[in-house]
């Protein structure tokens, strides 16, 4: 809920990436929702009917935009447009998720950021435990639901599920 009383016209957030656009800002009359070349705005209240607090819902999907403004001035005001399938680029998503990850936590020495990322690679273990994950290292033959044999597999073979376990750990790593 953002209060009338401090509201302040400008650009709430902005991102683009390589043929991508999603901005979100507030005018003096309108919030207003762009992606691409599809732009769509939700009233605010007259200035005179401006009490309180107001609530603002921004949806967006592959193929659709949807502001809402609920307000003590009326009805909720809304606005939706379909849009050709749009989806975020992967160099997007892969920004978003190194940010979500980015630790807030500033070593005193550099020796303790060692032993942060030392003690990351000891939790392998636990993950791949936690995730049930063990099987994907053997080559298992069964004969119905008993394992006959149990072969590790070759390592260029483990590589892929090896990444996937890292790939957080890789993120943090490539940011610092």
């Amino acid at each position: 809920m953002i209060y009338y009383n401090n509201l302040k016209p400008g650009l709430l957030f902005s991102v683009s990436a390589n043929n991508y656009f999603l901005e979100l800002r507030i005018t003096d009359e309108n919030v207003v929702l762009t992606r691409n070349n599809v732009q769509i705005a939700a009233a605010l209240a007259p200035p005179d009917k401006r009490i309180d607090v107001f609530l603002m819902e921004v949806l967006w999907s592959p193929s659709e935009l949807t502001v809402m403004v609920t307000d003590k001035a009326g009805p909720q005001r809304r606005s939706s447009a379909e849009t050709p399938p749009t989806f975020t680029p992967h160099s997007l998503q892969d920004w978003a998720r190194r940010q979500s990850l980015i630790p807030t936590v500033n070593y005193e020495k550099s020796y303790c950021g060692y032993e942060t990322a030392f003690d990351q690679l000891q939790q392998l273990q636990k993950k791949i435990i936690d995730t049930n994950a063990i099987n994907g290292f053997w080559d298992l033959q069964y004969s119905g639901n008993t394992i006959v044999s149990r072969k590790p597999k070759r390592e260029t073979d483990i590589h892929p599920q090896i990444r996937l376990l890292l790939y957080d750990f890789e993120l943090l790593i490539a940011q610092s």
